[in-house]
């Protein structure tokens, strides 16, 4: 009897010993995963600090800008939100007479980017494109009622005189003189002040103009008729006639290469806001027309846009008194209150009834 104890004994001690080791042995592998982890943790930390620390490297840069065009909607874009500072680079904007001041102040060694027009690089050498802020408009624009009703494009226009102020041999008489061969109209090319197309001569003529007269034009009293497509060309989209633009050297750079990835992640944000938030962009803008900063060509990119995210009716993108109309509303809100400004915009777009102070 006692030898049958002393075995139960014995075999429990042994079931007590194992168990020991089994939790001991649990414990142990615990311990090890928990130290595994934290060295690894550890080690990432290291490393996600490191990366941190080379994101917040700031770059600076001195842009050179050719201060001609009204409007750079996308580069003003990234600089009023701030998307250059986000992606640490420090611009330091100068303002230029030119194109040919601006190449000259990268040549120099002034400006590491310049924004220009690109017509005049196609003589040059040594230069590269970083981002398009700008692609091709023309406006057509008249003080006639009559052809403000009948113009739909440039084919319907064939009775009345047309002149240009264009260029001649630029990017926009190109695009002029193919259309007008298309449409087998006649457009006369000569150096026009807008002022005084307005002022002095009679209706019916027509101005084809680009930036900065389409400007001039309503300042004087002249409406918008229509716009040139530049598919007209050919091209399967607008081809810029503005872009950030730097010189090879600088690009093939550590830090020009870098420079030229952060300038185009600031602009594709930029992009994403006008295209993805358009009714936000389109107040924005028109608070920015009231103010004087922005003008005609910026409203109009933004009702294009709207009228493919189908905010409005395909019919806005071509109605002939709309933009007219919209910026002469503007005007009238002689307090200079956004607010009201953004009511006077809603209700000739959406004709909505505005509830806003000093309606």
């Amino acid at each position: 009897m006692q030898h049958i104890f002393g075995s139960l004994d014995d075999n429990e001690g042994a079931s007590r010993l194992t168990g020991i080791l089994i939790v001991g042995g649990i414990f142990t592998l615990v311990f090890v995963v928990l130290v595994f982890a934290v060295v690894f943790l550890s080690k990432r930390e290291k490393e996600k600090f490191k990366e941190e620390k080379v994101v917040k490297t700031i770059i600076n840069l001195t842009v050179a800008v050719d201060s001609q065009r009204l409007t750079d909607v996308l580069f003003d874009t990234a600089l009023k939100k701030n998307y250059f500072t986000d992606e640490f680079l420090h611009l330091e904007v100068v303002r230029k007479t030119s194109t040919r001041e601006a190449l000259d102040s990268l040549a120099e060694g002034e400006a590491q980017v310049a924004l220009v027009d690109v017509a005049p690089l196609l003589e040059e050498k040594g230069y590269h494109l970083i981002a398009p802020i700008a692609h091709m408009l023309l406006w057509g624009v008249t003080k006639n009622n009559q052809v403000l009703g009948e113009a739909k494009d440039l084919g319907s226009l064939n009775p009345y005189p047309l002149q240009s102020n264009v260029e001649e041999g630029g990017v926009y008489h190109t695009l002029l003189v193919t259309l007008a061969r298309q449409e087998n109209v006649t457009i006369q090319n000569e150096t026009i002040d807008t002022k005084e197309f307005f002022r002095l001569k009679q209706p019916p003529e027509i101005l084809l103009t680009s930036e900065p007269g389409i400007s001039q034009a309503l300042k004087y009293d002249g409406r918008v008729c229509f716009r040139l497509a530049p598919a007209a060309l050919g091209f399967s989209s607008s081809p810029p006639v503005r872009s950030l633009v730097a010189k090879e050297s600088y690009l093939q750079s550590i830090e020009g290469g870098e420079a030229a990835l952060r300038l185009r992640t600031a602009l594709k944000k930029a992009s994403h806001l006008i295209y993805t938030n358009p009714t936000a962009v389109l107040n924005d803008v028109l608070s920015n027309i009231y103010f004087g900063q922005y003008d005609l060509e910026v409203l109009a990119e933004v009702i294009q846009r709207l009228v493919g995210e189908k905010v409005i009716p395909q019919e806005m993108e071509v109605s002939p008194t709309v933009f007219t109309q919209l910026v002469r509303a503007l005007l009238e809100a002689k307090d200079k209150d956004s607010v009201r400004a953004e009511g006077l915009a809603r209700q000739i777009l959406w004709k909505e009834k505005v509830t806003t102070a000093g309606q």
